[in-house]
């Protein structure tokens, strides 16, 4: 996929695309907000892939299109398509077969950038992405989620992680409410070291 190394198809109607951007891993306020906007570009250049239903988009399975890579700035400005709720949550303006909007969710962490998609309305999608940073209060953090204190490091991002996702794709924020869910698909995205990530696909 041409500007895009690393872009992945679930046959569940999701398709996600994952990035890194420069080798440094910003911290400031405005790094951050300069990813956020990377971030919803990135989703704005998968939104006219699926839109023009390139013959290099994956059409089922799971597959690794290549390396990580710099984003850069040459993403363009989404055309219009991307744009925010009431609830701050990220849409793809009406490219579904019957008009519908898409459900759409982007996360970043440091200096990665994760965008995913659905490619098909009736369904909605969350996706996070965490540096799993030692320095966090992880066994208070582990216990929000009723996890126990005990939880190793690896284990307690991939379980926030996966926490995040869900909250994105339902609104579900009760932990124990999650548990109670059953999605589509779940899938752990393959990310450089020293990261986790999950994605989660559920009925609308």
């Amino acid at each position: 996929m041409t500007g895009m190394k690393h872009c992945s198809a679930l046959d569940e109607g999701v398709v996600y695309a994952i990035r890194t951007h420069g080798a440094e891993l910003p911290t400031a306020r405005s790094s951050r907000r300069e990813m956020s906007a990377l971030a919803h570009e990135l989703l704005g250049l998968l939104a006219r892939k699926v839109v023009s239903e390139s013959a290099d988009l994956p059409r089922a399975g799971i597959q690794d299109a290549g390396p990580h890579n710099d984003i850069g700035h040459d993403l363009g400005d989404g055309q219009g398509l991307v744009f925010k709720d009431a609830d701050g949550r990220p849409w793809v303006r009406g490219i579904g077969r019957d008009g519908a909007n898409l459900s759409a969710s982007i996360s970043h962490s440091r200096h990665l950038i994760a965008v995913a998609l659905a490619t098909r309305p009736g369904i909605s999608v969350g996706i996070d992405i965490e540096y799993k940073d030692a320095r966090r209060p992880v066994a208070d953090m582990a216990e929000q989620l009723l996890l126990p204190r005990s939880t190793s490091l690896d284990d307690f991002y991939q379980a926030w992680c996966r926490y995040e996702a869900v909250f994105k794709a339902t609104g579900i924020i009760d932990p124990q409410a999650q548990t109670r869910l059953s999605p589509i698909v779940e899938h752990v995205p393959k990310l450089p070291a020293g990261f986790a990530g999950h994605l989660v696909v559920t009925a609308s």
